[in-house]
Formats: structure tokens, sequence, C-alpha cells
């Protein structure tokens, strides 16, 4: 087989190319960081059975895997059943009496070799923190999941819960008590940064080499980048106005018709693309650093304020962010840089400018959480961070969060309702309900106890 040319796409690039459009690299990463843990159904369907097929909890790991999760573990105390065949996709004839989990977690490995895959009869409690999420598919014993619950709950882990009894499903979701969300993929222009008003030295360095516009030629002086056009007529304007730039609505108005008087009409073209990006960009690019009152919420939050070995990453960047702030009152640079008009080697040649600057802004902020040693050590903190460097870059370029959510909304229910005999009771008259909808003869006392022993 011929080597790929230099610089194409990996065998792996090649294999998710089709996810990689929609979550990207980093949240590739994140997939393959994780690893989940199934408990599969342990209730009894009567006094004669041994329980339920449990199909739901293993369908769940298949759009797992499929993707490239790093990993997971099934715990099912059950063995291959006559029933199991009919129902569960993966399992064959030969897996009849034998471990239900060990054959499920053959098969989904199948599927996937990128994929590790563990099985086990009962959850054991030293192997609940390697895990990110839990699935529960119901119905599940209390006696097994209330310490599961508690067990979660105190290493911050996510419990999904399932149950499904033909076409009526019900889920329940309990997060954490703190459970930040960092890519929250907002608009890209809005976290933005282009820094025209407070440049650092290199990108004023960038626009002074310009030098004299009026000398160049029609090419040249249609292809200048429009951050560079405003710069160049920013120090222009500071000028004369006593070196402030554009402050209020009337200024920045004026500012654009004063770019937009130094475009060149007598072309071939009879105007100029490049100028025109300028002068659109005007009125929502020179305007002062502003920090949004979002991101001052969250570094006004108590889990911000008092930070402890245990805290987790997210606060750990805010903290070292928010420090960075109070001493260049400007946010990380994002790095980030739009489209436009401009020859190839100046636009790449401007956006490594601006590359560049994002990460020494990145190495500040890690530096910062590395020092911060007087209330979490430096162990600590590397323990919690893992690859710091990808994460915190993820983080300023995502400008930190787009807003908290510190409510939870009033359907929320306790841990204990998960499994609840009222609960249960009410949705087994739901689904009678449904089941004798259209149809108005009255189920039989067999049909009816078949029902609830399902549920």
């Amino acid at each position: 087989m011929a080597a790929s040319f230099h610089g194409g796409p990996t065998s792996k690039e090649r294999k998710y190319d089709r996810q990689l459009r929609l979550w990207a690299a980093s949240g590739q990463q994140a997939l393959e960081d994780s690893r989940v843990l199934l408990v599969n159904c342990d209730g009894l369907l009567g006094a004669n059975s041994t329980g339920v097929s449990g199909v739901v909890g293993v369908e769940a790991l298949k759009n797992l895997v499929l993707p490239g999760i790093g990993g997971f573990t099934i715990v099912d105390p059950a063995t291959v059943t006559e029933a199991d065949l009919g129902v569960n996709f993966f399992l064959e004839e030969e897996s009849l009496g034998k471990s239900r989990a060990q054959e499920t977690c053959r098969l989904l490995k199948e599927l996937n070799p990128d994929v590790q895959g563990s099985f086990n009869s009962e959850v054991h409690p030293d192997f609940l923190p390697q895990h990110k999420l839990v699935i529960i598919s119901g119905p599940t014993k209390r006696s097994s999941l209330d310490p599961l619950i508690q067990r979660a709950q105190k290493h911050g882990i996510p419990i999904l819960y399932t149950h499904s009894v033909g076409f009526f499903a019900i889920f329940s979701l309990q997060l954490p008590a703190e459970y930040p969300i960092v890519e929250t993929h907002p608009d890209p222009e809005s976290g933005q940064d282009l820094r025209l008003l407070n440049p650092w030295p290199k990108l004023v360095a960038a626009a002074a080499a310009l030098g004299d516009l009026d000398g160049m030629d029609d090419h040249q002086h249609g292809h200048i980048p429009y951050i560079l056009i405003l710069l160049h007529f920013l120090e222009q304007w500071k000028q004369s106005h006593r070196g402030n730039a554009p402050g209020n609505y009337k200024e920045k108005t004026e500012f654009r018709e004063f770019v937009r008087s130094k475009a060149r009409t007598c072309n071939a073209e009879g105007g100029e693309e490049n100028f025109d990006e300028a002068v659109a960009a005007v009125l929502k690019t020179i305007a002062p650093f502003s920090l949004r009152s979002t991101v001052r919420e969250i570094f006004e939050l108590d889990q911000y304020q008092n930070l402890t070995s245990e805290s987790v990453d997210f606060w750990l960047i805010a903290h070292a962010i928010h420090f960075f702030y109070t001493t260049h009152r400007v946010l990380p640079l994002p790095g980030s840089l739009p489209d436009m008009k401009a020859q190839s080697a100046d636009y790449v040649s401007l956006q490594n400018l601006y590359k560049g600057k994002a990460r020494r802004d990145v190495e500040e902020v890690i530096t910062t959480i590395s020092s911060n040693s007087d209330s979490v050590t430096l162990k600590a903190i590397r323990t919690q961070l893992g690859f710091p460097d990808s994460l915190v870059s993820v983080f300023i370029a995502t400008q930190i969060l787009d807003g908290v959510v510190d409510e939870i909304q009033d359907t929320s229910n306790d841990h204990r309702s998960i499994n609840d005999d009222a609960l249960w009771k009410s949705h087994t008259e739901r689904i009678l309900a449904l089941l004798t909808r259209d149809d108005p003869t009255p189920l039989d006392a067999d049909a009816r106890e078949n029902i609830h022993k399902a549920i």
C-alpha cells in the first residue's frame, strides 16, 4: 500500500470523518478519553423468572462504541437465556448459558477494535471512579440502585437511568452539583477578539510596516487585510484627536466614513473589497474590551472564590484566567481570525501573529495555574488538569462560558424517585391507559399482572 502524501488525513481521521465534522477533533478526543459503566437490569419479572433482557443499555453502548468511546464496562449478573436471543442483537446461540455481560462485551468490541471493553457480574466500588458516565438500565433493585447512586454522587459522575417496555420508555438524568460544559459551540463571531484598540507590539509593527498606502499599486492596495487597514487609519485618527480612538457612535461613524474615503474607486473594479470589509467592521470591532456579565458572574461564584484540592479543572482555569484579566484588563486572546480579502501569504502571516499571541497567553495562564499553590498544591493541579494545554486553549477560545445555570427546574426529582414505588405505579397506569386507548375492551387480570411484572 502506497504511503499517504504529506499532510493528508490519517487513517483515524478517515475512519471518523463524519463525526469529526460534527464535533471536531476536541470533541473526538473528549469521547476517546471517556469510559462508560453500564449497569444492566437486575430486577425480577416474577417469582419464577431470573430477570429481563436489558437491551436498552446494550444498544446505548453500541451507539457509543461505533464513534469511538475510550472504553466501557458492563455489569450484569444474568446468564443468557432463550428469551435474550430473541431481542438482543449482541447475543448468539453459542451464548446460551454463558454470562450475558461477557457475551455482549465480546460482540460489542467487534464493532470497533479501538474501544476497550470489560465486564463483571457486580459493581465494585473501586472501579467506579474510572468512569465518566454511568448508564443504569432498569428495572433495578433498590438495594443495588441506592448505593450506586450515592457513590456516583460522591465522585461527581453523571447517571442516566432508563427503563423501556415496548415502545414506552422513561429516563432520568442525575448530574453532579457542578457540571461545567465548556464547549457550548457559540456563534464564532461572539468570541472574536481582534484587539484593534489595544494591539500587542507585533501587531502594531505589522500595521506600521505598510508604510505609505498611496505609493502602492492597485493590486497591493486592494489586498491589504482589513485589520491592518483599520489599525493604519486608527493611528491617523488618534493624531488628530488627542490620541483618542473613536469612542461614541458619532465618532465611529465619522471614522467609518474616513476609512471609506481612502478606498480607490477609479480602478477596474470600481472599488475595493478589502476597504468594504474594513468599513463594515468598524462598529463591531472598534470598541474597548468589556468583560461580559456572564463571565463576571463566574468570577463571583463561591466555587471560584474557594478553591480546594477537590476543585474541578474548570474552576482552576477560571481562577488563572481571572488573574490574567486583572493583570492585563483583557481576557486571553482566542486567536481566531475571520476570512478577509488578502493575498494568501499576507493572510497566513497575520494569522500566525494572532495564533502566536494566543499561544503565549495560554502559556501565561498555565504558568499561573502551576504556581497557584496557595489553596491547591501543584500536585493536585496537575492531577486535575491532565492535559492542560488543549483544555485551556478550548476554554479561552470559547471565552469561558455563555452563561451559568444555577437553578434546577421544578420538575427535577430527588435520586430516590428514580426507583420510587409511587412513580412506577403512575407510569404503569399510563401504560395501561395507552394500551386500551383504541380498544375499550378491559384487560383481563392475567394481562394486567404481566404488565405490572414487566414494569
